[in-house]
């Protein structure tokens, strides 16, 4: 075995997230606070370009704003929860509405950030999503 191939094998595999938003600068923001975390990015600047890019390969963490024209964060949501139920989806939005917030407990998101928030914020909801599936696969 060549030593490109041991190192290869040798790293462990990045987590791809995909990350929507209809708003370049909070797309932005959103990729350079999780990009140093070990993820590889798929942007994607509407919904749907965000059902394009689930249709064409599987993320282990979607990061979805909510209100984003046609297409919007909970239809994200359902069309990841149908592709691959262990998909971590987690929506952002600025909009406090409890409307929009138990259709996606109704559909299954895992987390659910309210604009502003920090980085702080964001990594620790990622992280507890993640450990709270770990739990569920341990029960399992």
């Amino acid at each position: 075995m060549s030593l490109m191939k041991a190192a290869t094998q040798a790293m462990p595999q990045r987590r791809r997230a995909l990350v929507v938003d209809d708003s370049r600068q909070m797309l932005d923001v959103l990729c350079e606070m999780i990009v140093d975390e070990g993820y590889d990015i798929t942007r994607a600047p509407d919904g749907a370009a965000a059902l394009k890019a689930l249709s064409s390969g599987h993320f282990e963490l979607v990061i979805t704003d909510l209100h984003m024209g046609q297409v919007s964060g909970v239809d994200i949501l359902r069309r990841a929860k149908e592709l691959c139920p262990a998909t971590v989806v987690i929506i952002v939005t600025g909009n406090a509405c409890i409307d929009p917030a138990l259709d996606a407990v109704r559909y299954g998101v895992d987390g659910y950030l309210l604009k502003p928030f920090t980085m702080a914020d964001l990594l620790e909801s990622i992280s507890h999503c993640f450990h709270k599936r770990s739990l569920m696969n341990t029960i399992k």
